[in-house]
């Protein structure tokens, strides 16, 4: 439903809204990933165990190439009963679900990508096989996870973009022919804007790609000498999730292909010293293994709430890039929960974007007995802002169109994709390999924050934990928020600054782009401690 804000934004009668309220054509696209069936109980998951409601999209993840096929990687993906068939499956109980079969992952490296894509006749190959098997399989359409295309050769910046011009042309006509729904195509792309730039030609992303999963994610982990941030929304290096995303519009992706990736995992490092545990603190490696992924350097989100709940870990909010990190002796993690993603939600909505890519189901607590909530807790929140966002254009025109009444109302579902223009031929003409190179310019100044610590309790199925809360600067995490496109002008590239219209709201400022963002509920914002204080024990007087 439309939130009583944008309906007072639109300027028409609540009951008028009301009754056309427009039905999000927003997608939430969920990665699962076989190898979570090699995890101890309880973290063990099949792809039966997924809740089918929660995604409009799910992918699984990996295929591989075999020459031209895919192929499956676990000894269980294709066989009666087998990982494939029980994703599919999951169609019975959401007829509106679609399902994809990724190919490739970072694991998969890009060798076998090179000499698949390397010339017209082995990509129409593999599109041939492709097609086939989607079918044959049950699946709806075909992610493609090359990681990355720039890793072997400056050519495959052209045959990237030539193997996906020709597999959406491909899938189009074989649509027409058996007189079916189209294939969905969806790509998985770099955030690191040095792989981007020489990976992609966006143009070609923009045209032929339905779906854009930007792994908006990694920016920092256990490969660098000191702690950082997993996936902040802004920074003063420029390797943030708003940079990422500013850059794809740029290069001309339109929003709504844009799907912003959202992290259910931690990076993890073990501290040089444990008494200096801040951000850009020295480090030894990655941190210690999780009880479920075992792995240095990573923990699933139900892991680190384990942590937080059960071991004491200190966790800290990072209030410029919108992200929490905890600490324990020599060990430390960043990652992001229901209250740093609400304020990725808002991000994503304030800039309308295509919908949230999500990395990946068996990290949420799917079983619901690690972090005290309910299960899926990520995916549910996620989920429910999303799917239930309302679609700007058709609010816009509900709003200016006093006479339409809800029978009339035309919705699209969030599973649509959005059709190639029928002016696009079915030729295999190469794209052009003309493209803008572009660079992200870093920070060169810096911002002073403050920090309260407040005391924070989360219940457990059995009993109560406390631990402590250092939030650093501005906690700016209501779930019901949403930034807002204004006209002010920022007094300096980065940092936080009061709203000259109201004591409720603040700017972030990031490259000299301001975000509205409005305090929590009951608190106003305090422009000399730079942090949004509770009303009834401020010393803060609002004047405004």
């Amino acid at each position: 439903m439309i939130s009583l804000r944008t309906v007072s934004m639109l300027l028409v009668g609540a009951h008028l809204l009301l009754l056309i309220a427009p039905v999000s054509s927003k997608n939430v696209v969920c990665y699962f990933h076989n190898w979570a069936q090699y995890r101890p109980s309880p973290g063990q998951m099949y792809a039966r165990n997924v809740n089918p409601s929660l995604c409009s999209h799910l992918i699984f993840a990996f295929s591989q190439l075999s020459g031209n096929s895919m192929v499956p990687y676990e000894f269980n993906d294709d066989t009666s009963g087998g990982q494939w068939q029980q994703l599919n499956e999951l169609k019975l109980a959401n007829p509106k679900l679609k399902t994809l079969l990724a190919l490739g992952g970072y694991s998969h490296g890009s060798a076998r990508f090179h000499q698949m894509a390397s010339s017209q006749a082995s990509r129409a190959d593999f599109i041939s096989k492709a097609i086939n098997l989607l079918r044959y399989k049950n699946f709806d359409g075909l992610d493609l996870d090359w990681e990355y295309p720039s890793d072997l050769s400056p050519d495959d910046f052209n045959n990237f973009a030539n193997l996906i011009k020709e597999t959406r042309e491909a899938f189009e006509r074989e649509a027409t022919i058996v007189n079916n729904q189209r294939l969905i195509l969806s790509v998985a792309v770099a955030a690191g804007l040095r792989n981007a730039i020489g990976s992609y030609n966006v143009t070609a992303l923009d045209q032929y790609v339905d779906i854009v999963n930007v792994m908006s994610y990694d920016y920092h982990g256990l490969w660098e000498s000191v702690t950082g941030l997993n996936a902040p929304l802004l920074s003063m290096d420029g390797l943030d999730v708003s940079s990422t995303i500013n850059w794809y519009l740029g290069q001309g992706l339109r929003p709504s292909k844009i799907h912003l990736g959202f992290a259910f995992f931690g990076r993890t490092f073990t501290l040089a010293n444990p008494a200096n545990n801040n951000i850009g603190a020295p480090t030894v490696g990655g941190g210690i293994n999780g009880t479920y992924t075992r792995t240095s350097g990573i923990l699933a989100y139900y892991e680190i709430c384990d942590l937080i709940l059960k071991k004491g870990y200190t966790v800290n909010y990072d209030a410029f890039g919108q992200q929490k990190y905890a600490y324990s002796g020599n060990q430390w993690v960043s990652y992001d929960d229901v209250d740093t993603m609400s304020v990725k939600v808002d991000y994503l909505l304030s800039q309308d974007l295509g919908g949230a890519m999500i990395w990946s189901l068996p990290d949420d607590d799917f079983s619901g007995l690690f972090c005290g909530q309910h299960t899926y807790p990520l995916t549910s929140y996620i989920s429910g802002r999303v799917l239930n966002a309302p679609d700007k254009t058709t609010a816009s025109t509900a709003a200016s169109t006093s006479t339409t009444t809800a029978s009339t109302k035309t919705s699209t579902t969030a599973s649509t994709t959005t059709p190639i223009s029928s002016t696009i031929a079915s030729t295999t003409a190469p794209i052009s390999s003309t493209t803008t190179k572009t660079t992200t310019p870093t920070a060169s100044t810096s911002t002073s924050t403050s920090s309260t610590t407040t005391k924070t309790t989360t219940p457990t199925a059995s009993s109560t934990t406390s631990s402590t809360t250092t939030v650093s600067s501005t906690t700016a995490s209501a779930s019901s928020q949403q930034p807002i496109k204004t006209t002010f002008t920022c007094p300096s590239k980065y940092g936080f600054f009061a709203d000259p219209t109201s004591c409720l709201h603040y700017y972030v400022c990031n490259q000299d782009v301001p975000l509205r963002v409005q305090c929590p509920a009951n608190t106003i914002y305090n422009s000399v401690n730079v942090v949004c204080e509770n009303k009834m024990t401020t010393r803060f007087v609002c004047t405004i």
